[in-house]
């Protein structure tokens, strides 16, 4: 994604990484696991199916973070993250293996701020990008805001689970632009004219994870889980009957 620009106005300079752990487990909180083998399963009604999976671990300019994988019908992309003792989870950069692209952000962007809630915002500020071998972009910094739009039980294929959406905090589009195309900040190549501005587009459930997502203002676009594995705890199975009875709900 070099030579690429954010679709709003920000301001910025570096900041020196408070650099988190990018281990998982025993957090009173945990919006986001990372243990490696961790894997979720989604469906979407426009845009098929999905695999996310935590993978391992990668140095991203002198941090040590896990890889969450992701898989769709279209591209293969992979995000870079870390939590702290506290639940706080910050992602540290994308790279799209499809639509060869590739960014990092120094500091970190804290995409969860436990404790959340309805209304709560956060932002990082003072974000500079650079490629992965730590060639700066010509940009600007930019900060970075985000809201919890909405709290409450969702209904998804794989159950009903109480969730939090969260998302980008102004009336501009959070995207990342380039000659390979426009980019989300996880390294997935969307379609900017059908973007969202500000609305939730990931929605977590506390020791579950993202159970829904969609950047698209239309709703069905959205990723929604079918089913999911943890190493703490027990699969969750769903079948396509369940999936047919349950798709579309919010």
């Amino acid at each position: 994604m070099k030579s690429a620009c954010m679709c709003a106005s920000f301001a910025v300079a570096v900041v020196c990484l408070l650099v988190p752990t990018a281990r998982s487990g025993g957090l009173s909180e945990d919006y986001q696991p990372l243990e490696v083998g961790s894997h979720w399963e989604y469906n979407s009604a426009v845009l098929g199916e999905m695999s996310m999976s935590i993978v391992g671990d990668q140095d991203i300019l002198g941090v040590t973070t896990r890889v969450r994988r992701q898989v769709q019908q279209d591209q293969v992309f992979e995000n870079f993250w870390s939590e702290d003792a506290s639940g706080n989870v910050y992602l540290h950069g994308a790279v799209n293996f499809t639509y060869p692209a590739e960014a990092a952000y120094v500091p970190p962007i804290r995409m969860v701020a436990p404790p959340l809630f309805l209304g709560k915002s956060w932002v990082t500020n003072d974000i500079r990008v650079y490629n992965l071998d730590g060639t700066p972009w010509d940009d600007a910094p930019i900060d970075y805001p985000l809201r919890v739009y909405t709290e409450g039980t969702i209904t998804v294929p794989a159950g009903d689970f109480y969730s939090y959406g969260v998302g980008y905090d102004t009336p501009f589009g959070s995207l990342l632009t380039s000659r390979q195309g426009t980019f989300d900040v996880l390294g997935r190549r969307v379609a900017g004219s059908q973007s969202t501005t500000d609305n939730a587009t990931e929605w977590y459930s506390d020791g579950v994870g993202v159970v829904q997502s969609c950047y698209y203002t239309d709703r069905q676009y959205a990723f929604r889980l079918l089913s999911y594995g943890l190493p703490t705890v027990p699969t969750q199975a769903t079948t396509w009957g369940r999936v047919k009875a349950l798709y579309g709900s919010d």
